[in-house]
């Protein structure tokens, strides 16, 4: 919470964007909690160690 209002209220923008490892769900239901819509997953879009990890794309809107 206290970063989204930062973003808002003293960096002014507008949209926030993040990705998220496909398998950590605690993360993604974090997220739709805070209103970050689902965008899209990219394919192996990330490396965590020496494997490549499909990544979950989220955005919000926080000026309406």
């Amino acid at each position: 919470k206290h970063v989204l209002d930062t973003a808002k209220n003293q960096m002014k923008l507008e949209i926030v964007r993040l990705g998220v490892y496909h398998k950590n769900k605690i993360a993604q239901r974090l997220y739709k909690k805070f209103k970050f819509v689902y965008i899209g997953k990219l394919p192996k879009g990330t490396k965590r160690g020496r494997k490549y990890m499909d990544e979950i794309m989220m955005y919000k809107v926080l000026k309406i």
